[in-house]
């Protein structure tokens, strides 16, 4: 130890060099660290669940249930307001996405997502059947949301074929 502690004594060029590197790390370190910090309250982060709507009707002396359509849920996990202009579902036809458009009622549900805030936009069994039934069974459906600076969400669901067999054998 003696020895090691004589050697730096003797070389101060490579005493200075260490301080010097170890410094200009640290340095870095405490930049990117400060950096990262201050784009937290910016952060985005937009997760899609798609779910399933169930419909249950009580009689005299049964329950019945059916499966009323899908819910496709956008919800914002992010710092900021995000302002959705479009969710639903698309399909994928030559490479490009397709924006489904609703047959029983106009689309709800878009507009500014606060933080911690779910948005929701339901289509019935009905609108799928039909509107599945028109194109390629193995065209493949994505839930998908879209804001107004151009960012894009999208979760696969499955192809078109098998979800609308689901949907015609549960009814």
């Amino acid at each position: 130890m003696q020895d090691i502690i004589n050697w730096c004594n003797n070389n101060e060029g490579f005493t200075n060099i260490f301080l010097s590197v170890v410094g200009t790390i640290l340095s870095v370190i405490a930049i990117i660290v400060s950096i990262k910090t201050a784009r937290l309250p910016y952060k985005r982060k937009i997760k899609i669940t798609v779910g399933t709507n169930l419909q249950f009707a009580v009689g005299f002396s049964k329950v019945c249930s059916s499966v009323a359509g899908i819910s496709i849920n956008v919800l914002n996990l992010g710092n900021r307001d995000v302002n959705i202009i479009y969710l639903g579902y698309v399909i994928k036809v030559d490479g490009r996405y397709q924006k489904a458009i609703k047959i029983s009622d106009e689309m709800k549900e878009i507009g500014i997502l606060h933080p911690i805030e779910v948005r929701c936009n339901s289509y019935s069994s009905t609108d799928i059947i039909s509107s599945f039934s028109k194109i390629n069974p193995k065209t493949k459906v994505y839930a998908y949301a879209e804001d107004s600076e151009g960012h894009i969400y999208k979760k696969y669901i499955g192809r078109a074929g098998k979800i609308e067999k689901s949907m015609r054998l549960m009814r």
